[in-house]
């Protein structure tokens, strides 16, 4: 099933250091025995501190993470909101453009007829 397969591959990321979450923070400390005190702010500065003492760049040092399969599937349904948000907004503007055109294509047609109008009249 398409859906449970790309939970799978989702289930296991990439992230840095600005991304993680708190309870993704705390794994990463409790791997490295690391202390876990203080707020999300705190345990971020405590692993970026372990990040330049091991001689990595926090900004750019990519951490493997596993995300709960509640968080995969609440983005996926934040994804879908938006595709179906993006989606309605592009059938809107499509309707908007046709009513657009056709108006267009109406003045063209009566500016069209009329100036050959003048012309006929003129001709006379």
């Amino acid at each position: 099933m398409t859906t449970l397969r790309k939970l799978d591959e989702l289930s296991s990321t990439l992230g840095k250091l600005d991304e993680l979450s708190y309870k993704q923070l705390k794994e990463e400390l409790r791997a490295r025995e690391l202390k876990i005190v203080g707020a999300k702010e705190k345990i971020r500065a405590s692993l970026r501190q372990d990040l330049v003492d091991e001689g990595e760049v926090p900004e750019t040092y990519l951490f493997e993470v596993e995300q709960d399969i509640g968080e995969v599937a609440d983005d996926s349904d934040d994804r879908q909101d938006g595709e179906a948000t993006f989606a309605t907004s592009c059938r809107e503007k499509l309707g908007r453009l046709e009513k657009e055109k056709a108006a267009s294509v109406e003045k063209s047609v009566d500016v069209f007829v009329g100036s050959t109008l003048d012309a006929i009249c003129d001709s006379h």
